[in-house]
């Protein structure tokens, strides 16, 4: 259980920072960004 909210936490992080920067079409681009992190960050976790 903690470390799934661990990982929520640190995803809806890095989701906020990167809406920081918003543009038309940013969206898609922000999320293949953050499927790749959250990727990287359960194989280095696990």
């Amino acid at each position: 259980m903690m470390f799934e909210s661990y990982m929520a936490e640190r995803l809806r992080r890095r989701w906020g920072r990167l809406r920081l920067y918003r543009f038309p079409g940013s969206v898609l681009t922000d999320y293949r960004i953050l499927k790749n992190y959250a990727k990287t960050l359960a194989e280095t976790i696990v």
